[in-house]
This record gives C-alpha cells, structure tokens and sequence, in this order.
C-alpha cells in the first residue's frame, strides 16, 4: 500500500516514521525493495548528529581546525531542519567556557546550511559575564530559504537580552525574504535593547508569531509602554499575521491592564487575518471589563483564543466573553490554567457551539436570498 503512494505523500509517510520510530523505518526499509531507497534516504536525511564540546586555539584564537571543516560540511549540506541545542551546566567544571562559547559561535556565524528551512537555538549563548573577556556579536548568515525560526533563552548563558537583540539585528539585516515563523522564548522583550530588534526583525511575510518571557514578576511603570510599540509594529509590518501568542508574564495590575485595552488591544483590529490569538500569563481576571471589551471589537476573525495560566479567571468570564463569542468566529477556547470551573467550561461550550449554529443559519439564509429562493 505504501508503495502506491505520491512521492510527497510517501516522503511526508516516511518523515512521520523517522522522527517516531527509527528502527521501524529501518525495518521497513528490510522489508520492502520499493521502499528501500526511499526508507534509508530518509534515515540519512533524519539522522541526529552530535558534535562534542569545541573549543579555541588559544594561540591564534581561532576555533581549532576540526570545527572549521565541520563548519564547512555543514554550510554546504542539505540539511533542511537543524535543531542547536547548548547546555552550559553540563561538565561546567572541566571546560572554559568563554572559549567554548567562541567556537559555537563560529559555527552560528559560518555553518548554517544554505538550504535550512528550520533553525531551532535552545539555550542560547552569550557575552561571558563571570569576569573573561567579551564575546564578538552574532553575524550569522542567515539562509534565504529560512521559514522558521525558533529562539529558546530559556537557559541562556551569559546576558539573553543582547543574545536576542543580536540575533535578531542580524536577522534584520539579512532580510530573509521567506521566513513565516518567528518564536522567540525567554527573552525580556519587555527591555527597549530586545523590544527594539523584534520590531526591527518583523518581516511582513510572518504569519506566526510567539513572544514568551520565561520569569513571571510583578509589573513595573513602564511595562506597557515597551508593550506598545511591539504591537504596533506587528500590526503595521505583519499583514499576513495568522497567529499572535504573547506571554508577557506579567502580572498585571487593573490599571495597566486598562491602559492596554486602550492603547494595545484595538490594534489587532488592523490584524485582519489574525485567527489565532493567546495571551497566556497577562494575569488577567473577569474584573477586567474594559479589556474583555477592547478585546471583543479588535478581534472579530478570531479562531482560536488561547487564555492559558490567568490563573485568577474564573466563572465570572463566562459573561464577559459572550460578546467576543457572538461577535467572532470562535471555535476553540483554551483555558489550561485558569479556576474555571468544569459548570463554567461547559457553558462557554455551549455558548460556542450556539454562535457557529447562528452563523451557519445566517450563512444558508443569505446565500438563499441570493440566488432568489424563498
């Protein structure tokens, strides 16, 4: 049967098999001499790599030569996804890191594959600051052909704010012209340094967008004023913008939650192809009427509204979300979280389930007055 496949349909079979069970593809590939070339060009293609811990050559202060020509072989690969994952608490006795920190980023800087597709950097690494010298600034070289790029500081090493603001000036000015994805995790974007090279990275190909700090804290006066302008430049350079998740972390006080609903919420309006939306850890609560207003006018395409770790959201919100219910095309509600409580669940369902009936009815009858029929 699987030999009857498309080659695309076959290729996305076997990639499935790959990333689950690779032994499984191998069998499969013993199995079957149709499939046998595809199966093990796909175990190849799949196949992790690990690279042990590089360091400099302290006299030149190069990296040493093994990683250049691993560098090399990598920039000229077919590798489509590439997955860079950096640990800095593992043996953190028995290596220097500075000089660890170097090589990786000579790799960054000189060994992305030209055709990379997916480019994931968990834990990223930063200028040393436990007193050694600085570490030159990220100029990666980032591929045209780049679609996806997911930044993880989540353990970052060294000073994440300007790891990230690196990165993403570099990215910047490489105008990758086919990147649709950007998720950047654990960076303060609430800071100016930060907040400033997101916005200047926003291509208007982006259809996805995640913004995720990694501590929660207590708000600070100027918190929605860093806020402000990332929204207005996603709204402004993001036209094709689909899904928007924004996880600030804050935990917002009523007022600066009020001033949001006046100066940041409404501008999804402009968002016109925004179906997917989350706002995971804004501490918001169902006092918050003003904002559950702002957001039930800005969004009237949404899909999707993910409301995930407001911790304080209770029942009450069952009544402040029926405007945005009746009022968008929503199908999905995701609470994960929250106090909710399992009557209050099955009521917004309800309340959904009883808007897309609404709609489908509007949908029939206006199409019937349409074509005349009574």
């Amino acid at each position: 049967m699987l030999e009857a496949l498309p080659d695309h349909a076959l290729d996305v079979t076997l990639h499935f098999l790959a990333n689950i069970d690779r032994a499984a593809l191998i069998q499969l590939a013993r199995a079957s001499s149709c499939l046998y070339a595809p199966a093990i060009a796909m175990a190849i293609r799949t196949a992790p790599a690990f690279w042990p811990l590089i360091s400099m050559d302290p006299a030149t202060g190069q990296p040493l030569a093994y990683l250049g020509h691993s560098s090399h072989v990598m920039s000229n690969s077919s590798v489509r996804e590439l997955c860079v994952s950096f640990d800095i608490s593992l043996r953190s006795r028995e290596w220097n890191k500075p000089a660890v920190l170097r090589a990786s980023q000579w790799l960054m800087n000189h060994g992305l594959p030209r055709g990379l597709m997916t480019l994931r950097l968990d834990g990223l690494w930063g200028p040393y600051i436990g007193g050694g010298e600085d570490i030159p600034p990220y100029m990666v070289a980032w591929p045209v052909s780049l679609r996806h790029l997911y930044l993880n500081l989540g353990h970052a090493y060294g000073n994440e704010s300007v790891v990230v603001a690196q990165l993403l000036t570099s990215l910047a000015t490489a105008k990758v012209p086919n990147l649709v994805t950007l998720d950047v995790t654990g960076a303060n974007f609430d800071q100016v340094i930060v907040a400033d090279a997101i916005v200047a990275a926003l291509p208007a190909t982006l259809t996805t967008l995640r913004l995720a700090q990694y501590y929660p804290r207590r708000p600070k006066p100027e918190d929605t004023e860093h806020l402000c302008p990332v929204f207005h430049a996603i709204a402004d350079k993001c036209p094709r913008l689909q899904s928007l998740h924004v996880e600030p972390k804050i935990l917002f006080e009523s007022n600066e939650l009020a001033v949001l609903a006046r100066d940041t919420i409404p501008l999804l309006r402009a968002m016109t192809k925004l179906s997917t939306l989350a706002l995971v850890t804004w501490d918001l609560t169902a006092a918050d009427h003003t904002f559950w207003v702002a957001l039930a006018d800005a969004v009237p395409h949404l899909m999707v509204l993910d409301l995930s770790q407001n911790q304080n959201l209770d029942d009450g919100v069952v009544n402040q979300l029926e405007p945005l219910i009746q009022h968008s095309h929503l199908r999905r509600l995701v609470m994960m979280g929250t106090t909710l409580s399992r009557e209050g669940r099955v009521q917004l369902s309800a309340m959904i389930q009883q808007a897309q009936w609404v709609r489908r009815v509007a949908a029939v009858q206006k199409k019937c007055g349409a074509l005349g029929v009574v």
